[in-house]
């Protein structure tokens, strides 16, 4: 960025949706999901499928920067609006590196508009730093596996989602704020050696490879709470209603060799256009409109914030209206924009301003 333009700082404002207009916010990670295809030639079955339609009846594609793991790369991407590709070799100890080092973040973001921020992650604080680097951008609450309760791996999603359902309640019921709620779910996630999915519950197979059976069978009992957590929302939206956001983090490392015999020989690693890369997300208002038509181009996850404040006419700042307008720009590109130089003077204006340090 030394070489890039000056360019002007961004204000520190924000704009907050007027009194009394505020909704709730959900925003779900889907830990190892990719939409109705996770593997190549075994599709999941219809009734799986549709769940990952967003409130347009449509399933988006979303293109994330890591495979396999690294779930803490995307969720990085989403909460600043910036590009762990951007940091190369260093973008898996991010959570480390850039603790404290960026401002105007989501969560900061409608802290300030008023909204009471929680994370719901199913590791404990310290593993690879999570906690502390939550808290850095702005959640005033992280609650743990130690909150919950819980072990890390074998836990079903639905545990998190009664959690954040209760959470609700009790805020509902003794404090005027809105939420936003930011959930991790952990369940599809490998090894896949263990049977966790009861008969009783999936009753199908779906694939011959017992590994990628067991990652499908996780992947419908997930869709399962999901869509139960999904329902709940919608039958209770709150006065202000809620917007629910869901998104793929990553491929599992189970689709490895199928999805990489589908690219045809490319180097697809290198692609972030490629099979390896593409997930999905959807956004759905309970008691709240969405203008589908302001999401502007599917594309990278660092600009899926910033979409999503602008068709659901939530909270913004003046870094994430210029996140919106560089998604059109850049035709949903962020690492790989085209006209990289307007991507680089996004992040030059934002170390003007001291919302991001490199130093």
């Amino acid at each position: 960025l030394d070489a890039a333009a000056i360019a002007p700082p961004f204000e520190a404002s924000v704009d907050c949706a007027a009194a009394g207009t505020r909704p709730d916010i959900v925003y779900v990670l889907a830990e190892s999901q990719a939409g109705p295809d996770p593997v190549p030639g075994t599709p999941l079955p219809l009734r799986y499928a549709l769940s990952y339609r967003s409130g347009d009846a449509k399933i988006h594609d979303l293109y994330v920067e890591t495979f396999g793991a690294g779930t803490w790369m995307s969720n990085f991407s989403v909460m600043t609006g910036l590009s762990s590709a951007d940091f190369r070799w260093q973008a898996p100890y991010i959570n480390q590196l850039m603790q404290e080092r960026i401002r105007g973040a989501l969560p900061a973001l409608l802290s300030r508009c008023g909204y009471r921020t929680v994370s719901i992650i199913p590791m404990k604080q310290r593993t690879l730093n999570e906690g502390p680097f939550l808290r850095s951008l702005g959640f005033q609450e992280v609650h743990d596996a130690d909150t919950l309760g819980i072990g890390e791996l074998e836990t079903r999603d639905r545990i998190y989602y009664e959690h954040a359902e209760k959470l609700i309640a009790e805020h509902r019921a003794r404090d005027k704020r809105p939420l936003f709620i930011a959930i991790q779910s952990i369940f599809p996630h490998s090894p896949y050696k263990q049977a966790l999915v009861p008969r009783s519950e999936i009753a199908e197979d779906f694939d011959t490879d017992a590994g990628i059976n067991e990652y499908l069978r996780r992947i419908a009992a997930a869709r399962v709470d999901f869509e139960r957590f999904s329902e709940r929302l919608a039958a209770a939206p709150g006065a202000n209603g809620v917007v629910l956001v869901e998104y793929g983090d990553h491929h599992s490392i189970a689709a490895a060799a199928r999805i990489a015999a589908d690219t045809s020989g490319r180097y697809a690693f290198g692609d972030f256009r490629s099979a390896l890369y593409k997930t999905y997300f959807a956004i759905h208002g309970y008691g709240r409109a969405i203008d589908f038509g302001r999401l502007g181009p599917d594309g990278d996850i660092a600009f899926l914030t910033a979409r999503v404040l602008e068709a659901a006419d939530l909270p913004t700042s003046p870094l994430f209206r210029d996140l919106a307008r560089l998604n059109r720009r850049c035709l949903g590109r962020f690492h790989g924009c085209a006209d990289r130089a307007s991507i680089d003077r996004h992040l030059k204006r934002r170390l003007a301003a001291n919302m991001l340090v490199l130093d």
